[in-house]
């Protein structure tokens, strides 16, 4: 039971720190071109944050992460690691469907899980403050529609999901905020690089800012998440309920400061010598 309690205290810590860890490898084994470090990194990424993700808050949090977000972040999670693992050894062509395929379920897995925080979004807030997302989602999308070819009935739908997920994610305060415009850039680096052939920096460019950006990206997603929970509970008010004639608040201290303090002994006693 201790070791177990101990395990469960410690979790959280040790899980960020691996996320920090292996987001730092990755990077550097991209700038150093270390294949064999940078497939292991990119593979291990998404279930060390996934521990992080479902691992319990700090001792006093009160609300954890609703079970139904927890299972639809676990696939958002889950579809991210297929896209980073099933490609490998494929051709090229069946390497972008594969890809394609789970990033757009992983971003519709997203969607579900930042539905219930959308009351706190640009989507419901302000949205006016949603133009400028909507904006780069059809920069991107036009620029990319003439390379498409066969995909171009799908590419419409893949550029508004992820530009929905990333305005959802403004629900979640600022690192949802910067977890979805992180997400919004590594998509759209990835189409750009993809369908404009142009635009292509070149395999070491292109993946030292998609990496960088899709791994902060989802990092600050579960953050958010993590942290959602927590500031909701601070800003909602206390239930009230109507205290006992013996649980009034501050009863004893008013009666206090209207009656001065009882005399002790001493002061008695030269009160009766006098």
């Amino acid at each position: 039971m201790r070791i177990a309690k101990l395990i469960e205290e410690r979790l959280a810590p040790f899980a960020l720190a691996g996320v920090v860890l292996v987001c730092a490898l990755h990077v550097v084994a991209l700038v150093l071109g270390w294949q064999p470090l940078r497939q292991t990194s990119q593979s291990l990424f998404i279930p060390v944050l996934l521990v992080w993700a479902l691992a319990p808050k700090h001792q006093g949090a009160r609300n954890e992460i609703a079970p139904m977000q927890r299972l639809s972040m676990s696939v958002a999670l889950a579809l991210c690691w297929a896209a980073d693992v099933l490609p490998t050894g494929m051709a090229s062509d069946a390497q972008f469907f594969t890809r394609a395929v789970c990033f757009f379920g992983s971003n519709i897995a997203w969607v579900l899980t930042l539905w219930p925080h959308r009351e706190r979004s640009r989507f419901m807030t302000n949205r006016v403050l949603m133009l400028p997302y909507v904006a780069a989602g059809a920069i991107v999308m036009s620029a990319c529609l003439p390379g498409t070819e066969s995909l171009a009935g799908l590419l419409p739908l893949y550029v508004v999901v992820v530009v929905f997920m990333a305005i959802l994610s403004t629900g979640l305060g600022w690192p949802g905020t910067l977890g979805g415009l992180s997400s919004l850039v590594a998509n759209a680096m990835l189409g750009m690089s993809m369908f404009v052939l142009a635009f292509d920096p070149g395999d070491t460019v292109r993946a030292l800012i998609v990496m960088p950006t899709y791994m902060l990206g989802q990092t600050l997603l579960v953050y958010g998440l993590r942290r959602a929970g927590e500031v909701d509970d601070t800003d909602d008010p206390a239930p009230h309920c109507s205290p006992s004639a013996g649980e009034v608040p501050g009863a004893d201290e008013g009666i206090s400061r209207r009656l001065p303090p009882l005399p002790g002994p001493e002061v008695l006693g030269r009160s009766q010598m006098h």
